[in-house]
C-alpha cells in the first residue's frame, strides 16, 4: 500500500469490507483494526471490525466494538441492525426489542430492522414444517418492505412451501430487474433454483446448480450460508448421509456468519452436537445484505 494510504483509514477500512465479502475474516479483522485506530471516530471501521469479530465467532468481542462505537456517538442504522443480530445470536431478546424501538419510526431504518424480523421468520417457518405461518411471513415481509432483498428471501420461501411456480416467477423477475447484480448472479440466483430443484425430487440438478454459490457462501455479506444447507438436503435425498452431514456441520461452526437463519439448522443442531455460547438461554439469531 502508498506509504500515504496506509495513513489513511478509508484504505484499510474497505479492504476490510473486501475480504468479509471474500469471506476472509482474520484479513479483515486487521485492516479494520488498523482502519479503527487510523481513524477512531469513523463510524464504518467499528461496524466493519464488529461484524468480523460476530464472523469469528468472537460475540463478545463484537458487542465491545459496537459499545465503542455508541459511546463515540456513532450510530446508525447498520449498528443497530448489528446489535439485533448479536442480540439473537446470544439470546438477548431484550437487546433485540431495544434495537427496534429505536429504529422505530426512523425511515429506511425501521424497514431495516422490521424486515430482518420477519422476512426469515417465513424461511424459518418453512423449515420447521410450519406452512401456514410461513404464506403470513411471506406476505408480511413483502408487505413491509418489498425491496430486492425481501424478495430473494420470499422466492426462497415459496420454493421451500413447494409453491415452485410462484418461485420461478419471482425468480425470473429478479434476473430481469437485477441483470448485473453479480451477487444475485453467483450466489443467491443459483440458491433459488437449487430450491426449486429440491421440491421436485431433483438431487442431482440442486448440486449443479449450488456449483455457482460454493466460492462465495462463506461471505459475510452473503450472510445465511443456505447453499450449505441446501446442499446438505440435496445430498440426503441422494441418500449420501455422510456429505449431508459435512455441510450440515459448516452451519454450526459458522455461527456468526449464519445470523437469525441460525434457525434453518436448528433441526439438524442436535445431532451434530453445536457448542452452544449461551448454554442458558434459548438461541434466536441477520445481517442480509444482498450486494
Amino acid at each position: 500500500m502508498d506509504s500515504k494510504l496506509s495513513h489513511d483509514p478509508i484504505p484499510h477500512g474497505n479492504l476490510g469490507v473486501n475480504f468479509i465479502s471474500l469471506g476472509q475474516y482474520d484479513k479483515s479483522l486487521a485492516e479494520s483494526e488498523e482502519s479503527q485506530r487510523l481513524g477512531p471516530n469513523n463510524f464504518i471501521s467499528y461496524l466493519n471490525l464488529g461484524l468480523a469479530y460476530l464472523a469469528l465467532n468472537r460475540p463478545d468481542h463484537a458487542k465491545a466494538t459496537f459499545e465503542q462505537a455508541l459511546a463515540r456517538k456513532l450510530d446508525g442504522g447498520g449498528l443497530r441492525l448489528s446489535l439485533y443480530c448479536l442480540g439473537f445470536l446470544q439470546g438477548d431478546s431484550t437487546q433485540m426489542e431495544q434495537q427496534l424501538a429505536w429504529g422505530s419510526g426512523k425511515p429506511g431504518v425501521e424497514d431495516l430492522l422490521l424486515s430482518a424480523q420477519s422476512e426469515n421468520a417465513a424461511v424459518r417457518e418453512v423449515e420447521f414444517g410450519n406452512v401456514a405461518a410461513a404464506k403470513q411471513g411471506l406476505a408480511s415481509a413483502l408487505a413491509l418492505a418489498p425491496g430486492r432483498d425481501v424478495k430473494v428471501l420470499a422466492a426462497l420461501a415459496a420454493a421451500r412451501i413447494g409453491d415452485t411456480a410462484r418461485a420461478k416467477t419471482m425468480v425470473e423477475q429478479l434476473e430481469k430487474s437485477h441483470p448485473s447484480n453479480t451477487v444475485l448472479k453467483l450466489y443467491w440466483l443459483p440458491t433459488l433454483k437449487a430450491a426449486i430443484e429440491l421440491n421436485v425430487g431433483n438431487s442431482s440438478q440442486a448440486l449443479v446448480s449450488l456449483e455457482a454459490a460454493a466460492p462465495y457462501e462463506l461471505g459475510e455479506q452473503l450472510g445465511t450460508l443456505f447453499p450449505a444447507y441446501l446442499r446438505g438436503q440435496a445430498y440426503l435425498l441422494a441418500h449420501n448421509g455422510t456429505a449431508a452431514a459435512g455441510e450440515f456441520q459448516k452451519l454450526v461452526n459458522h455461527r456468526g456468519i449464519v445470523l437469525n437463519f441460525r434457525s434453518v439448522h436448528s433441526p439438524i443442531s442436535a445431532s451434530l452436537a453445536p457448542t452452544p455460547w449461551s448454554a442458558t438461554r434459548t438461541k434466536q439469531r441477520r445481517r442480509i445484505r444482498i450486494s
